[in-house]
C-alpha cells in the first residue's frame, strides 16, 4: 500500500511559506511508527526513507523506487562486513538472521544491499536491497489520486511530479520558485518514461470506468 499523500504533504510544506496549499495536507494518511535507535525513540515513516535513500537511487523516480526496492534490517554479519561509511552495494552471504522467512532469499545466497544517506535514522541497521523485475511489488495507492480532466489542477500536477519525476529529494526540486505547478509538469513532462506516460493515462482511464460506471448506477 502507498500512502502517496505524505510525499504530497511533504511537498507541500516545502513551499507552504510561498504557497496557500496546506489544505493539501491529508493528515489521516499519514502513518507514522517509532523504532527504538540507540535508545532513544525515533519517529520513522516513508518519507525518510525516499529522502535518504542510498546514492544509488538518486536519479530514481518515487514510483520506480517503491516497486523495486525493500528495507530490511542488517544481520549482525552483514553489519560486520559493511562499514556504516560504505553507501555502495555489498555482496554478502545470507545468515541465519537474514533467510528466507523476511524475503531476503534463501540462507548461503548472495544479494546486493546499499546504506541509506547518513541523517538516516536507521542509518546503522537498515539497508535497502533491490528486487528483480519479477519480485517488484504492485502498488495499491491508498487514497482517490487526483484527475487530469478535473478537480484541482494544481495539485494534480503537483502529485504526479511527486511521483513520476527523477531524481528530486526535497519538495524544491520539483519546480521554480516562479512557476505553477501545472507550468512545471508541462515543462517537465518529456522527462516521464514511457512507462511511466502509460501510468497516468491507465489512471484516467480508471477514471471514465468510475464515471461510466456511476452513470449506469444513476
Amino acid at each position: 500500500i502507498v500512502y502517496w499523500s505524505q510525499y504530497v504533504n511533504t511537498v507541500s510544506e516545502t513551499w507552504s511559506s510561498s504557497e496557500q496549499d496546506l489544505d493539501d495536507l491529508e493528515r489521516s494518511d499519514d502513518n507514522v511508527m517509532v523504532d527504538n535507535v540507540n535508545g532513544k525513540g525515533v519517529e520513522l515513516n516513508k518519507v525518510l526513507d525516499w529522502r535518504y535513500r542510498p546514492a544509488r537511487y538518486r536519479d530514481w523516480c518515487l514510483v520506480d523506487y517503491l516497486k523495486r526496492t525493500v528495507k530490511r534490517k542488517l544481520s549482525k554479519a552483514q553489519r560486520a562486513r559493511a562499514p556504516e561509511s560504505d553507501i555502495g552495494d555489498i555482496d554478502i552471504e545470507i545468515d541465519d538472521d537474514n533467510s528466507s522467512d523476511d524475503g531476503g532469499g534463501e540462507k548461503g545466497s548472495k544479494v546486493s544491499f546499499y546504506r541509506f544517506l547518513e541523517g538516516h535514522p536507521q542509518f546503522q541497521t537498515h539497508a535497502v536491497f533491490e528486487l528483480d523485475d519479477h519480485e517488484s511489488f504492485v502498488l495499491n495507492f491508498k487514497g482517490t489520486l487526483p484527475r487530469r480532466d478535473k478537480g484541482d489542477r494544481e495539485f494534480y500536477c503537483k502529485t504526479m511530479l511527486s511521483l513520476f519525476l527523477p531524481g528530486w529529494f526535497d519538495g524544491s526540486e520539483l519546480k521554480n520558485e516562479a512557476e505553477s505547478w501545472n507550468d512545471a509538469f508541462i515543462r517537465q513532462e518529456h522527462v516521464f518514461s514511457a512507462h511511466h506516460k502509460a501510468m497516468l493515462g491507465n489512471f484516467d482511464v480508471l477514471y471514465e470506468c468510475y464515471d461510466a460506471r456511476d452513470d449506469y448506477s444513476a
